[in-house]
Parts: C-alpha cells; sequence; structure tokens
C-alpha cells in the first residue's frame, strides 16, 4: 500500500499543477486579474 501511495501521489501534484502551468505560459498575458481582456479573469479561477 505504501509503495502504491509513493507512486500516486507525486502523480496527482502533476496533474494538479499542468493546466495553471498552462495557462500561465498561454493565457495569463491576456486574461490575468489586471488586464481581463473580453472580462475574462483566469488568475482568479479556484484550483480546487
Amino acid at each position: 500500500m505504501k509503495l502504491l501511495l509513493s507512486i500516486i501521489l507525486p502523480l496527482a501534484a502533476v496533474v494538479a499543477e499542468e493546466p495553471r502551468v498552462f495557462l500561465e505560459k498561454h493565457c495569463y498575458e491576456c486574461h490575468d486579474k489586471d488586464t481581463k481582456k473580453g472580462g475574462l479573469d483566469l488568475e482568479s479561477l479556484d484550483s480546487e
């Protein structure tokens, strides 16, 4: 069981981080809390 958790838990952290990283690279320049192009603020989205 410990082996399984040691494999799954780090993978869960990577999967949870990927959308945020994608948004930072491709979307936040125009859709952050200050710019809000088209009224869309992606930076304020809650990841939970």
